[in-house]
């Protein structure tokens, strides 16, 4: 039996995975053109079970089956590395009678669509401070699959690119969560009807470049957002009984048609969504970080801005002028994380090489001098660099192994190799045994904090405020905080 162009499933029908393993499915969750989502339960060979969801997508019988198979694996790949709260868990990918499958986590709850239709039919307005709650959890979650890692320690760079209130999940304890990374560009291999309805029904949250069928990136993501938080303040972008072609013509040119009455927003508010709903994706900023004067930041193009304050060369542009105004540090070059000091910069590459410059009195260019520089040079010790954090007048960084290093003031013992002597080059700083560096935020208040791979928060540096919780003005090697 077939049903919306998918095999209907019996209740209790089993996926067998091999090796004892199985999925019992159950009801279904939810049906869209382009699969069929499932309650399931996920068994191992030894009864361990698991309350999971299944996607369906159709049988691959057509010309481009392989293609579309081989975009869905990827997707589901990529999925399975990020482990991030406010993203739909990826588990398994396989086939079952000639049916890609994905197994996920089941949030048990409506989705944002759902949400949406019952607070129009009810006359209802979402008030301020939930969409402003929902919003900021999907954007946590694009932030968080973008810098997932892979098993190889190299950022995925995993955006969305079909993101719709189809797509965010409200669980019945609060949690909002994003499923389907991904999965568009193995929408974009089909050429059946079925993928051409699934465009459709995004094009509501569709960014332009996606509308006029170009390759999207992080930015497409921003303008979806954007639109998506806006639909909850204000409502729908195009009305309701709009034909297809008419709103996909005005969304590859960027319109969002306006209301009689629009809810007045808060004035950061409206700034922010105006800046996300630019119609140039060259328009829209991933990060920036800013301290005493100047700042840096990356657009979602992975290029890399600086501007303000520049005595000490810490722009980055090969002067000491100021600037007030966003200027491109070596075009031509991808970056992918960037911290700033009081008066040096330091950057990570998306080659995962490091590089620092502006001041260098104390060594926090961490080139084994301590000559200041006005453009990019590279740290002494080679990586792959996974993070790097600036503070005052020092800089600390994560390498691929998840070792960590510190450079520059340590007057403080802000480097946290026990010593009070500065270092023009990496000093490590030692994990507790049998853990491992997960995060590190070399701190504004010339300290340092790490945080290890079982969740246990160490600091050390200037206490002056006791900051750090342990009684005495400095701290020179990693110190627990055990609140």
């Amino acid at each position: 039996m077939r049903l919306n162009g998918h095999d209907a499933f019996r209740k209790s029908e089993v996926v067998d995975l091999g090796g004892g393993r199985k999925i019992e499915l159950a009801e279904v969750l939810g049906r869209g053109e382009g699969s069929v989502v499932y309650a399931g339960v996920l068994s191992s060979a030894f009864g361990v079970r698991r309350r999971v969801a299944v996607k369906m997508f159709p049988s691959l019988s057509s010309d481009d089956a392989e293609v579309v198979a081989e975009a869905l694996a990827v997707a589901a790949a990529k999925g399975a590395c990020v482990e991030h709260p406010n993203v739909v868990r990826t588990y398994e990918f396989g086939f079952f009678y000639g049916q890609p499958h994905v197994v996920m986590e089941r949030v048990d709850g409506v989705s944002l669509r759902t949400f949406l239709e019952h607070a129009v039919s009810g006359g209802r307005r979402v008030p301020l401070d939930l969409a402003l709650y929902v919003g900021a959890e999907i954007a946590a979650a694009l932030d968080g699959a973008r810098t997932a890692r892979g098993t190889d320690g190299v950022h995925l760079g995993l955006n969305h690119l079909a993101l719709s209130a189809s797509e965010v999940l409200l669980s019945w304890r609060g949690e909002v969560k994003v499923a389907d990374f991904g999965y568009s560009s193995a929408r974009a291999a089909s050429s059946t009807v079925r993928s051409l309805r699934s465009v459709a029904k995004r094009v509501d949250t569709m960014s332009p470049e996606v509308a006029r069928g170009r390759k999207g990136d992080a930015r497409s993501d921003v303008f979806s957002l954007g639109l998506l938080v806006r639909e909850l303040l204000v409502g729908p972008r195009f009305p309701r009984g709009m034909a297809h072609d008419e709103i996909l013509s005005l969304a590859r040119d960027g319109h969002i048609l306006g209301r009689c009455i629009e809810p007045d927003l808060p004035g950061d508010l409206a700034n922010i969504l105006h800046r996300a709903l630019q119609v140039d994706p060259d328009a829209k900023w991933r990060t920036t970080q800013t301290f005493d004067g100047h700042a840096c930041g990356l657009k979602t193009d992975d290029t890399l801005w600086c501007w303000g304050e520049n005595g000490q060369g810490q722009l980055g542009d090969g002067t000491t002028g100021k600037k007030g105004s966003p200027t491109p540090i070596e075009l031509g070059s991808t970056w992918n994380d960037v911290g700033v000091g009081t008066t040096h910069s330091c950057a990570i590459r998306n080659d995962q090489s490091l590089f620092c410059w502006g001041d260098n009195r104390y060594g926090q260019l961490g080139d084994g001098t301590t000559t200041s520089r006005t453009t990019p040079t590279a740290v002494g010790l080679k990586g792959p660099w996974l993070a790097v954090s600036v503070g005052v007048d020092h800089s600390c960084g994560l390498r691929g192994d998840l070792s960590l290093w510190c450079w520059g003031l340590n007057v403080y013992g802000q480097l946290g190799d026990g010593t009070l002597t500065d270092s023009p080059n990496p000093h490590q700083v030692f994990a507790p045994a049998g853990q491992q560096w997960q995060k590190v935020n070399a701190r504004l208040l010339d300290d340092s904090c790490a945080l290890t791979s079982s969740g246990q928060l160490f600091c050390w540096g200037l206490n002056n405020y006791d900051q750090l919780s342990i009684g005495s003005r400095e701290q020179r090697d990693p110190f627990l905080l055990d609140f």
